[in-house]
């Protein structure tokens, strides 16, 4: 634990994870718009205070969208780490029983 304390970019690595982590797991309290809705009097307007990342050509605001978007990205990529952990734990417990053969009676 000390030598991670010490190194400079796992510390900036985690603060810039966390920071994501955050940003996507509170973004519905984030933001203001639904990532569904259309306005089109706010058909592709550039970035300012309103809509930091502008909006696409159908008035959505892109952070709202970015930020629920990265909720499902983020989901479907710890179910599948979760998966390979799983299948790799049973393969690695199976090849080691075969390997050392069965306990000694």
């Amino acid at each position: 634990m000390g030598a991670f304390l010490t190194n400079k970019l796992a510390l900036v690595g985690t603060a810039i994870t966390a920071i994501v982590l955050v940003a996507v797991i509170a973004g519905p309290w984030l933001s203001p718009y639904s990532p569904t809705d259309a306005d089109f009097l706010a058909l592709p307007v550039a970035a300012h205070l309103a809509h930091p990342f502008g909006t696409d050509s159908f008035g959505r605001d892109v952070l709202t969208r970015i930020l629920y978007g990265a909720r499902v990205s983020l989901a479907v990529s710890g179910i599948g780490v979760l998966m390979a952990a799983l299948a790799g734990s049973a393969a690695g417990l199976v090849s080691a029983y075969k390997a050392a053969g069965p306990p000694p009676r």
